[in-house]
């Protein structure tokens, strides 16, 4: 072969190799999603993030301790009331809010350190922070003697009750709405959502069944309401209840997605996942049994599901992105009902939490690269996806219910309060995720260099057939 001909091959080679080279960049290996399974206390059933510390607290009803995780190691196990069941971060002072059920007082943590404790009603459950006045709200929902039931929202500034405001029969999951600065109280005992403002009442909606878990959607400003009696959600506006939507059977969670600017209702009864824009149901997912708890990933655009199917010998998070099921993960030994109950996204580190009540463990499934966002569910601007368009907040654990185990990424949870004895650990798994973004300023870069390459072969070339020619 003459010299010409090898520096044409060479030139070529040159050029294949660049493209072949930024073919790479814009196809890397894809990322395994780690799940590791984190000991902590009995009956884990409720989390929340902090972003000052970057810490997981969560809140372990039978052993009436918080545990608190960095990462994926418990950092320190704090002594509380009896029965945790809800926690709420107020980002105005930094501390930790823990309903004790039981003890009808909340506990407040700074750190791993209780600094405070404050006596509201009878049977606290369900939490939230007002970032319009600093409050943070409880619900008291104890059941008396003779079928009497406490109904009072216990509002708190710092250390301090600063009022009690009568809300109705068997008060249960809350919300607050940035927008208009109302705290929504689900009542499920009369079949209403009360509105508070302050301190005091701005509104009630009527004509609902079985008012349980809430959620904000910052895109329209309404506030959704899962009518577990009825198979619907409602929609309200302000005061104003403005439209039922039919979904499945008993929806008993919600979750806001950034992304796209779906709720997620999370059917317990019939194994689906209704996907809901605006006011009109945009699909219906079908997973496994009993979904329990969802939440909105931020790193990976997902939404995970839980389910708490009793008849597994495992169980399974799925993944939901857009209107589709696009995978599962194995949660470990899961097998009763009283299994996931809640789950909060990490922005710090990607992960998401999901507690195992049945286990006593808390999984940590890596997503994806952590977010930029620093805030979280219990903020008053976001939810736990930490997107800086969402701004729905609440960390809560179950109510002294007798239906069947709920929760909610950005609601309140409710579950059953019997919890099956401790037995079994989870094991770890993975998974292979989806194709990363390509590099094209590596791409670029490499093709540029190709070129080059090619430019200065072909000048090598010229010269010398000029050389030959004098």
């Amino acid at each position: 072969m003459d010299k010409p001909s090898s520096l044409a091959a060479i030139s070529a080679a040159l050029l294949v190799a660049s493209f072949a080279t930024g073919a790479l960049a814009m196809s890397p290996a894809s990322p395994a999603t780690s799940i590791s399974a984190v000991a902590v206390g009995s009956a884990p059933t409720a989390l929340v993030f902090d972003p000052g510390n970057r810490y997981v607290y969560v809140a372990n009803s039978n052993s009436s301790t918080v545990s608190v995780i960095n990462g994926t190691t418990v950092v320190g196990t704090v002594p509380v009331g009896s029965d945790p069941s809800a926690l709420a971060y107020d980002p105005s002072n930094g501390y930790i809010y823990v309903s004790n059920t039981n003890s009808s007082t909340v506990s407040v943590l700074s750190g791993t350190n209780v600094v405070g404790t404050v006596k509201v009603g009878a049977g606290p459950t369900s939490l939230v922070y007002d970032s319009s006045d600093s409050y943070v709200y409880v619900s008291d929902t104890d059941v008396k003697g003779g079928g009497r039931l406490v109904d009072n929202v216990t509002v708190i500034s710092g250390l301090a009750v600063v009022a009690n405001v009568a809300v109705g029969y068997l008060p249960s999951s809350l919300a607050f709405d940035p927008d208009n600065g109302y705290v929504y109280v689900a009542v499920g005992g009369s079949g209403s959502v009360v509105e508070i403002s302050g301190t005091t009442i701005a509104g009630t909606t009527t004509g609902l069944a079985g008012p349980r878990a809430l959620c904000f959607d910052p895109s329209t400003g309404a506030v959704y309401v899962a009518n577990f009696g009825s198979g619907t959600l409602s929609e309200i506006i302000g005061t104003r209840l403005s439209a039922n939507i039919t979904v499945g059977v008993d929806p008993t969670a919600l979750a806001y997605d950034a992304a796209n600017g779906y709720v997620y209702a999370a059917n317990f009864d019939s194994s689906s996942v209704s996907v809901v824009s605006g006011t009109a149901v945009a699909a219906s997912v079908t997973l496994g049994l009993f979904p329990s708890a969802l939440i909105f990933g931020a790193s990976d655009g997902e939404v995970y599901v839980a389910d708490a199917n009793p008849a597994a010998s495992t169980g399974t998070v799925w993944e939901i992105s857009g209107t589709a099921l696009t995978g599962n993960l194995t949660a470990g030994p899961e097998p009763k009902p009283l299994g996931p109950q809640h789950m909060v996204y990490d922005p710090s580190n990607g992960d998401v939490y999901v507690a195992n009540t049945f286990s006593g463990s808390v999984l940590a499934i890596q997503t994806g690269p952590p977010t930029t966002s620093t805030t979280t569910s219990s903020s008053s601007k976001s939810t736990t996806s930490t997107s800086s368009s969402t701004r729905s907040i609440t960390s809560t654990g179950p109510t002294s219910t007798s239906t069947p185990p709920a929760s909610s990424s950005t609601t309140t949870s409710t579950s059953s309060r019997t919890t099956p004895p401790i037995t079994s650990s989870v094991a770890t798994s993975t998974l292979p995720t989806g194709p990363t973004q390509p590099n094209w300023t590596l791409v670029l870069a490499v093709g540029l260099i190709g070129v080059a390459g090619v430019l200065l072969v072909l000048g090598m070339v010229a010269r010398k057939k000029t050389a030959k020619s004098t």
